[in-house]
């Protein structure tokens, strides 16, 4: 029920006949119920029961955040570490031209030569992947806080 009782207020008229004697009386009317034995209390309760969920659903929901928060900044971490670990695009350049020079000088053979390339596409598909990691995870912090300062945030913890 509600947490308050139904309040009529309007007109009222009343006829009554007692043997040869009528009574026509009115007036203004309020009506309302004291609510003594009511024990009614399902829209209340359903109530009560409907905030504690959303509570405990929110509660979980901020649980999942944070966790989720601290997930990123360890792929994170781990992305910059593979990144670091790579060779720069620079130095794949300068071994892909000490293979090319000892090549056309006849020092290594066709074979090392194509595969010394295919370790360069290699090198630079798994660089790309580690780049466009740590875009996604800057992507899915900001969608998560909300917040521009979502790098800083990865950098510093992810707190």
């Amino acid at each position: 029920s509600l947490g308050y009782t139904n309040i009529s207020v309007g007109p009222q008229i009343d006829y009554q006949k007692s043997g040869n004697n009528k009574f026509v009386s009115g007036g203004i009317a309020l009506s309302f119920g004291l609510p003594l034995f009511h024990t009614n209390d399902g829209g209340k309760l359903q109530a009560t029961k409907i905030l504690v969920h959303q509570k405990i659903k929110t509660k979980n929901n901020i649980k999942f955040i944070t966790i989720r928060k601290q997930r990123l900044h360890e792929k994170y971490q781990r992305t910059l570490k593979i990144l670091d670990d790579l060779p720069s695009i620079e130095e794949i350049k300068q071994k892909h031209q000490k293979t090319e020079k000892l090549f056309n000088r006849g020092i290594i053979s066709m074979s090392v030569a194509i595969e010394a390339h295919r370790q360069n596409i290699a090198f630079l598909s798994s660089r790309f992947q580690a780049e466009q990691d740590l875009l996604a995870v800057v992507y899915e912090m900001i969608g998560l806080t909300g917040s521009l300062q979502t790098l800083d945030d990865l950098i510093a913890g992810g707190k």
